[in-house]
């Protein structure tokens, strides 16, 4: 049913409103209606072509004009919308229409133009086009509203497009639109076939108006993020041969250029300033040009003179711009970026080049606020910069961290309960201002309170934001020596929300201050009582289900020591609280011991790792990227697949990542020298060798390539399989492992989901394949295991093993990974099930998955039950067993496992792991074997600031500084591990004579 508007009179007041203007006049106007209605006309034809500094300057000339035509003032409006110019100039067109006639709907347009600007209010800009299209159906007040509700709610606007008239959906504004909105779907609606439905409306918007710029735009840029530059060139040209004075097209253009593989390198630069040549000579000068040219040449060209002189010019006509705040903005970002990546690199967080680098990023914020900027909407982001940094250094320099809280809440547009909570803990615990916070947390609370009513969030998640600055309020007080007032402010944030670990921390600090006091008057009972409370609001704080390190386990252990004298039993004591012999609790694997002890890295001045006694541990090379799978040739020589990355999931553009040789002639533990072997891959990750020839599995193929000429390199290339690759998804894996079953001439490789949680449309996904050494008879082996990139056959019985990594979203301690041995034909849980047959959380997947079915049922009540469980989030990468006997007799056919992460989980990750168990995984038994690439804690190395306040936040990854991947072993029983990100390296371990 089309949706018609509802208040006729008001849409006759807008479609004669520029005429009646025209009636009223008592002097005679410096245009005549053909003239206008030209002007008008125009102004559109620059929306069409996406050239709206030029229609900027029409639509000034015009407006001065004909200062009283709201459509002119409007179309005005979305010219400097369209230029990026900042809100305040949007917002005056708006005024100058509404003042005059409060319901105008092209006031309304304008006004919701002007709300657009910023992501706070697109609420009201949702509000203000809505009311002009029931006053005026104009399709751009459509397509409007369709822009609000991109972000906000996706599925009224889905709705919303539901209920418009087939001539109207057509319309290229609605078109254009409703593609934005499919290409958002992906996300909000976390189903990734919205990406190729919204290609597929901008192929349609180009095939009805083909004229229209954005079809070709809009499409260029979707391909453009899913790195498909390739794809994206032809489409950017076309938009360039429709609207060569563009600057959203060229910008799009010089990117494009500057990432394609169809230009040699050395050619990419002539291009780029040829186009940037004919964008200048096709439109005049203006500010947002400068911006952009300023941009081009420091972000994409990487020139610092030349964007330097442009910033200049920019500086010089217009300082306080939108656009100059902008660029001061980016130019901010950019260096603090640099800084952090300096960081990252540095192991101990209390060395004195860590520190400096803090300083400097301190000294790149305070710069940035001495400027001149637009409005005060720019100054959040360095006063969040300047609260990371000064938080985490030693001392904490008291005074500026007070001040960079004020600011950041002062500034915050709309303050995030996550960073506002941060702050005001860090002001309590680290300033003398913990009264001072305690009254900035009550004006945040009742600033929360007013907008109540408008929040659009739901109650469960107001009362959780609540419940944080509550507690925040109570722990200031606290600290303020206001002991009573704190505790009460704590229970009351835990009446809002049990949900936040730390109010149940402070309140149990509060039950224990309390027992201190209890005790100084010797009251034992008394301060028996507050210790029992103290104890049992840690217990709570330790059933939350939240992300990161939980402080109430260290307080409560503390707890234990200060009532017994030690800490013997503690364990024992923890589990009977929790209750851990309960049948629906998931049990991990037992673990043991191996005693590691930290062993410094040759060849890596000031670093160590832990190892068990007996072991040593060497760097074999550095001269590689991301360095992940490896395997070895017939003469001995150590290969490595080396994806060479742009950022840590996504690859540099022009398929320049290789297979790395790295012969040890001399074998003296580290690499000879470094050469390439394979070129012209895209994303390798594992690689085999197989009857002399050599197997690389990129993200969309598997390649066997032959060294005919016995020089080193594999010239002779074929396609021994296609696989599944970069499709553009939020969440997708694209890596695959190799695994050889030469007995049986069998290859199995794995293929892992396209997404988090979601139901696969293609079967080959989640799955472990078999397919013959001869490239017949591929079939699915194994499926519902969302990543297996662990594979590897069991030396005793030759059965393929796999671990898994789980899905993101439930908890730091859910799902567990596993490692298990797979049968021919089973199903392994995934989307639906974990462990034993344990049902997913889909609270957070929902709309991906449910309704269940009973054929789901059936599913899960069949499913194949792990061997081992590890701690999740651990992400499991190589699996190797070792078959030598250069390590110790306990490690023959105990199986090596590569842990690549631990952000997100209770266990710190970042480490190798050892399984212990039966030939049939029976009777298995994990240890850590080598750790040390995340440092020990927060605590520890003098970083205990506002990365470590809160939930998922409390990770540090200035912590870590290295991502264990690969491994394999030599002939003599050293094993080789690599390291694909901070530290790019491969190490050697070997067990001391």
């Amino acid at each position: 049913m089309s949706v018609q508007p509802t208040h006729a009179i008001g849409s006759l007041v807008g479609l004669m409103l520029s005429v009646s203007i025209c009636i009223a006049s008592e002097t005679e106007q410096p245009y005549s209606p053909q003239e206008l209605k030209a002007a008008k006309a125009k102004l559109r034809e620059h929306n069409r072509l996406w050239t709206f500094e030029e229609g900027a300057i029409l639509g000034r000339e015009w407006t001065s004009r004909a200062p009283e035509d709201a459509e002119l003032r409007a179309l005005y409006a979305r010219q400097l919308e369209g230029q990026l110019d900042g809100r305040r100039e949007i917002q005056e067109q708006a005024d100058a229409i509404l003042e005059r006639e409060p319901d105008n709907p092209w006031g309304l347009y304008a006004q919701a133009l002007a709300f657009l600007t910023d992501w706070q209010h697109f609420g009201e800009a949702a509000e203000s086009s809505l009311r002009a299209w029931r006053l005026l159906p104009q399709p751009e007040f459509a397509a409007t509203y369709l822009q609000t509700l991109r972000f906000r709610n996706t599925e009224a606007g889905m709705a919303f497009l539901d209920s418009l008239d087939a001539a109207t959906l057509q319309h290229p504004e609605i078109l254009h639109a409703r593609a934005e909105l499919e290409y958002r779907a992906q996300y909000s609606l976390n189903n990734p076939a919205y990406a190729d439905t919204s290609l597929a409306t901008l192929a349609t918007l180009r095939t009805r108006w083909p004229d229209h710029v954005s079809g070709y735009l809009s499409a260029a840029q979707q391909l453009h993020r899913s790195d498909k530059p390739q794809e994206a060139l032809p489409l950017i040209k076309e938009a360039i041969s429709l609207s060569p004075s563009s600057a959203d097209v060229r910008y799009l253009h010089w990117q494009i250029l500057n990432e394609t593989d169809q230009l040699p390198a050395d050619e990419r630069r002539a291009a780029i300033e040829a186009s940037i040549a004919a964008y200048r000579q096709a439109v005049p000068e203006t500010i947002r040009g400068l911006a952009l040219l300023t941009m081009a040449y420091r972000n994409v060209l990487e020139d610092e003179e030349q964007a330097a002189a442009f910033e200049a010019k920019l500086m010089a006509q217009a300082p306080a711009s939108w656009h100059a705040s902008r660029v001061h903005q980016e130019k901010f970002r950019r260096e603090y970026q640099r800084l952090q990546s300096e960081l990252e690199r540095i192991v101990r967080r209390d060395a004195p080049e860590y520190q400096n680098r803090l300083r400097l990023i301190c000294d790149a914020a305070y710069r940035f606020l001495e400027k001149p900027l637009y409005d005060d909407s720019f100054r959040e982001g360095p006063y969040r910069a300047l609260l990371s940094s000064l938080s985490a250094m030693n001392p904490v320099p008291a005074e500026e961290l007070a001040e960079a809280v004020r600011g950041l809440v002062r500034y915050g547009r709309q303050p995030n309960p996550y960073v506002t909570y941060g702050a005001l803990i860090l002001m309590t615990d680290r300033t003398p201002y913990a009264e001072e916070a305690a009254e900035i947390a009550q004006g945040v609370i009742q600033a929360m309170l007013d907008r109540a009513e408008e929040d659009t969030r739901g109650e469960g998640r107001m009362n959780f934001y609540l419940g944080l600055i509550y507690d925040a309020l109570g722990w200031a007080l606290y600290k303020a020596g206001r002991v009573e007032e704190g505790r009460n402010e704590i229970e009351r944030a835990l009446k809002f929300s049990q949900r936040n670990t730390r109010a149940h921390y402070h309140l149990g600090q509060m039950f224990e201050h309390m027992a201190t006091e209890a005790e100084a008057r010797d009251a034992a009972e008394t301060a028996d009582t507050w210790l029992d409370k103290a104890a049992d609001a840690y217990l709570a704080g330790l059933e939350v289900r939240g992300w990161g390190p939980n402080p109430c386990q260290a307080a409560l252990a503390a707890l234990y020591e200060r009532r017994h004298g030690s800490r013997e039993g503690f364990d024992e004591y923890l589990a009977t609280l929790r209750g851990e012999d309960a049948p629906s609790q998931i049990r991990l694997t037992p673990k043991i011991d191996l005693h590691l002890e930290p062993t410094p890295v040759e060849g890596l001045p000031d670093r160590t790792l832990n190892l068990p006694p007996g072991f040593k541990v060497k760097l074999f090379s550095d001269q590689v990227d991301k360095a992940r799978f490896m395997a070895w040739d017939d003469q001995g020589v150590l290969h490595v697949a080396n994806m060479k990355p742009q950022s840590t999931w996504n690859p540099v553009p022009g398929r320049q990542s290789t297979v790395l040789a790295l012969p040890d002639k001399d074998g003296d533990g580290r690499a000879d020298t470094v050469y390439k072997a394979v070129d012209d891959l895209n994303w390798p990750h594992g690689i085999a060798f197989y009857q002399g020839a050599l197997f690389v599995a990129d993200d969309d193929a598997i390649y066997r390539l032959e060294d005919r000429d016995a020089d080193g390199f594999y010239e002779e290339r074929t396609v021994f399989a296609e696989v599944p690759g970069f499709m553009g998804r939020p969440v997708e894996h694209v890596t695959h492992t190799l695994v050889f079953d030469e007995s049986n001439d069998k290859l199995y490789f794995h293929i892992g989901s396209g997404c988090d949680v979601c139901r696969e449309d293609d079967p080959e996904r989640s799955t472990v394949m078999q397919i013959n050494t001869d490239g017949t008879g591929r079939r699915i082996f194994a499926a519902g295991l969302r990543n297996a990139i662990g594979l590897a056959l069991h030396p005793v019985t030759g059965e393929l093993w796999a671990a898994n990594t789980g899905h993101d979203r439930e908890g730091p301690d859910r799902p567990p990974e596993w490692i298990t041995p797979l049968r021919d034909g089973g199903f392994y849980g995934w989307p639906l099930a974990y462990g034993d047959k344990v049902w997913t959380d889909f609270s957070s997947y929902g709309r991906s998955i449910l309704p269940l079915t009973a054929a789901d049922s059936l599913l899960v009540a069949n499913m194949d039950t792990p061997a081992v469980l590890i701690p999740a989030h651990l992400a499991p990468m190589a699996l190797h067993f070792y078959t030598h006997d250069q390590f110790p007799p306990q490690y023959k056919h105990a199986a090596f496992v590569a842990c690549r992460a631990g952000a997100l989980g209770n266990d710190p990750g970042y480490k190798v792991m050892v399984l212990f168990a039966e030939p049939d995984g029976s009777n298995a038994h994990v240890a850590d074997f080598l750790t040390g690439f995340r440092l020990d804690s927060d605590e520890d190395n003098g970083d205990s600031g506002l990365s470590r306040l809160f939930g998922f936040f409390s990770f540090n990854p200035r912590n870590v500084w290295g991502k264990p991947v690969g491994l394999t072993t030599d002939e003599a029983g050293h094993l080789y591990l690599t390291s694909d990100e901070i530290t790019q390296a491969i190490f050697r371990i070997e067990a001391s004579p």
